[in-house]
């Protein structure tokens, strides 16, 4: 049997290990993003833009759009499939439960930086009561 103060500090080092792995694979994505640069920099292109959407217990990327200027410049299946499993490491946890999420992702090329634009979906209740003496 164990006691409170056992099991919290067992679910506090759960907890621990799971923020650090958490972080770790943030960090590798980022390195991903970073890694891609010099190649998109390379064909021209100066920003890409990845869009996501999630609810109800699923989510997705649902763009990954590469810009040189203002034109929009195809990437091939294998970079957009690397692109999107990285964005998907560095959005905040929750975004695809209950009412989800929505935003972008912007990889700014030139100067290595990645920008993401969030906005959570938030449900509410307002409750009224009324009551009548008949």
């Amino acid at each position: 049997m164990t006691n409170a103060s056992s099991t919290e500090a067992d679910m506090s080092g759960l907890l621990s290990e799971f923020e650090q792995r958490r972080e770790h694979e943030r960090q590798a994505a980022l390195q991903t993003l970073s890694a891609a640069c010099p190649a998109l920099a390379e064909a021209g292109i100066d920003r890409v833009v990845i869009t996501y959407d999630g609810c109800g217990d699923s989510g997705c990327m649902e763009s990954v759009t590469a810009f040189a200027g203002e034109d929009a410049v195809d990437l091939k299946r294998e970079l957009t499939n690397r692109l999107s499993v990285a964005a998907e490491l560095v959005l905040p946890l929750g975004w695809a439960y209950e009412a989800g999420s929505f935003g972008e992702l912007i990889l700014q090329v030139r100067d290595r930086r990645l920008v993401r634009k969030h906005n959570w979906r938030i449900e509410f209740s307002e409750f009224a009561e009324h009551e009548w003496s008949l």
